[in-house]
């Protein structure tokens, strides 16, 4: 079986990703990096 194509395999979407939100760390716009993040993720779950 292949991990990468199997069912209920999750990919965190880009902006949600640890690194793009690490990059925000410090600046004004980490607020609407985790909003992003987040919006993007329950997007992707149906949530």
């Amino acid at each position: 079986m292949d991990e990468y194509t199997a069912e209920g395999l999750f990919f965190v979407p880009v902006n949600a990703r640890w690194s793009v939100i690490a990059k925000a760390a410090h600046t004004q716009s980490i607020g609407i990096a985790i909003d992003d993040a987040m919006r993007s993720i329950e997007k992707k779950t149906g949530a």
